[in-house]
């Protein structure tokens, strides 16, 4: 893996962890005493220059509740954002479906992400010129 992509690897798995962290509506003190980590080190993790270990991953996922391979799943596809169960289940079903119908649920996804993005391009738009 090239350095720059394994920093951008690392920042998007700080992202993850991140959201996991304000979802929760934890600050990073509350985080790391429930993980039983030191609070820079939850920092650090955040900001990208740390990787977290695997047990770490593990005992995030048990204690809030995301399953590990979505936190992967997200740091490797920030761009699905909230969509990111439906990118799972769609995945899950591959093996499930024929390609017609495949094709048929990911158009209706992307219709979705595209009305998305839209919608909060307007808002960002309306937020600048008002």
């Amino acid at each position: 893996m090239e350095n720059n992509d394994k920093e951008m690897a690392l920042a998007n798995l700080g992202g993850v962890i991140k959201d996991i962290r304000k979802t929760n509506e934890l600050t990073q003190e509350e985080f790391a005493e429930r993980l039983e980590v030191k609070t820079n080190y939850v920092s650090m993790i955040e900001r990208g220059e740390r990787t977290p270990s695997l047990n770490l991953l593990a005992v995030i996922s048990e204690e809030f509740g995301v399953e590990l391979h979505q936190i992967f799943l997200r740091a490797e596809m920030p761009e699905l954002g909230g969509n990111l169960k439906r990118a799972y289940y769609l995945a899950k079903i591959l093996d499930e479906v024929d390609f017609e119908k495949l094709r048929t649920l990911a158009e209706g996804m992307t219709e979705e992400l595209d009305l998305e993005s839209s919608s909060s391009e307007e808002n960002s738009r309306d937020k600048v010129t008002h």
